[in-house]
């Protein structure tokens, strides 16, 4: 057997040695950063096309709850994500990637037009789980920058401009409020 001489070529026979299913979901997850919730990333897969413009056929015959409960386990087993102990939001589970260039890779594998379209469905979600959007308003922002979605991604820098503003964070406010303008 020949093993991988450097770290990104042991990274990159971890990701080969995934299913389809499971390099899908961390995909997924890569887009919506270091931090993911199997919620956000069930959505996504509920959206989710092939190229032929079909749902993907395997999910309609199970519960895709279920599947994702799954493959999180699944990925767990391998190491690739942990579950995070003090979620963010407490009614939602929360997981991270244990290593942040395995997400940077599966990131970097991903189509333009699948991470765009991810990028522009994240924030969508994130409107709506949200109540307050304070101190996520950057976040949200990123997301519309990344999925080339410019106006709603200059409202929101704005937004994130005037928190950072309220909160005498200066240099930071003027940094959003050029990526707004």
């Amino acid at each position: 057997v020949e093993l991988p001489t450097t770290v990104e070529g042991a990274v990159e026979a971890r990701l080969r040695a995934l299913t389809d299913d499971e390099r899908l979901m961390l995909g997924m997850a890569s887009c919506i950063g270091q931090v993911f919730w199997p919620e956000l990333v069930a959505a996504l897969y509920h959206l989710h096309e092939d190229h032929s413009g079909h749902p993907i056929a395997h999910w309609s015959d199970g519960s895709l709850d279920t599947r994702v409960e799954d493959v999180l386990e699944s990925l767990e087993r391998k190491d690739m994500i942990r579950r995070h102990e003090d979620p963010l939001f407490a009614d939602i589970e929360q997981f991270y990637f244990k290593h942040r260039l395995e997400q940077r890779k599966i990131y970097d594998s991903l189509a333009l037009q699948d991470r765009q379209r991810f990028h522009r469905l994240i924030p969508q979600w994130l409107e709506r789980r949200l109540p307050s959007r304070e101190g996520f308003e950057e976040v949200i922002a990123n997301h519309y920058d990344r999925a080339r979605s410019l106006e709603a991604a200059a409202r929101h820098y704005i937004a994130a401009a005037a928190t950072a503003r309220a909160r005498y964070d200066n240099q930071h406010a003027i940094e959003l409020y050029l990526k707004g303008l």
